[in-house]
């Protein structure tokens, strides 16, 4: 039998889970990928499809991370590192920009290719459009809680799992046409001069976590049956 303090834990574990807020060893443990990329080599690239003919984008070194609590100088003339999730205990959203002048508004569809360098655990890698923070990531440094935020409430692009069987491969993101319709034909209609994209990675959950995720649910279960109980019973006794 589960007691109350017990079954408030499991629940609010598998509350904590379901909300994306890492619990258990994936709280504790360096969860990451893309370590180790800081060489011209590693300079992400974007590919837009115009028609027939296919335009390679490179972000020339505009590209970086913020952290939520370790010192870092983002911008194009900062740390090119794109690390993203928790590593030393800090947590990362990593960015790309690239420059869009000269680029024709018939996009019909955009790839994002990275090296990816380490990757330390399986990862749910998901991207957003963060052309709003441009200003902010020319000029970025960490650490930077807003930003860091920013990052991750753009449109999104798209959601892909990678684990670390892809460890030093290169990684091509398809992008959705939410990416290519509502960011990218727009800012080159409105001839914004530049896009950035930003990542952010959280662990797939694991077995432990998982049955604690049972454990949740069924903690859950449990409580409400015994208010239902308590509750016939005292209609019961008036």
């Amino acid at each position: 039998m589960i007691n109350g303090r017990s079954a408030a834990l499991a629940g609010a574990v598998a509350v904590a889970v379901l909300s994306g807020t890492p619990v258990c060893e994936t709280a504790r443990a360096d969860i990451y990928a893309f370590g180790n990329t800081e060489s011209p080599s590693d300079y992400a690239t974007l590919t837009l499809q115009e028609g027939s003919d296919p335009v390679s984008l490179s972000t020339d070194g505009f590209q970086g991370w913020v952290g939520n609590d370790s010192f870092n100088f983002a911008g194009p003339n900062g740390n090119t590192n794109y690390l993203v999730g928790v590593y030393n205990g800090t947590s990362h959203n990593n960015f790309f920009a690239f420059d869009i002048a000269g680029v024709k508004s018939t996009v019909t569809s955009a790839k994002l290719t990275l090296y990816s360098g380490t990757i330390s655990a399986e990862l749910d890698y998901s991207l957003y459009g963060a052309t709003q923070a441009i200003t902010q990531l020319s000029n970025g440094v960490s650490p930077n809680t807003a930003l860091y935020n920013e990052l991750g409430h753009g449109v999104k692009y798209g959601s892909f799992v990678i684990d670390s069987g892809n460890s030093l491969h290169t990684l091509m993101f398809a992008l959705n046409a939410a990416a290519v319709n509502d960011d990218i034909k727009a800012a080159i209609a409105g001839k914004k001069g530049q896009i950035a994209i930003a990542g952010v990675a959280v662990g797939v959950p694991g077995p432990s976590t998982w049955i604690m995720m049972l454990a949740g649910f069924a903690g859950l279960g449990l409580a409400a049956y015994q208010r239902a109980a308590r509750g016939r019973a005292a209609s019961a006794a008036g």
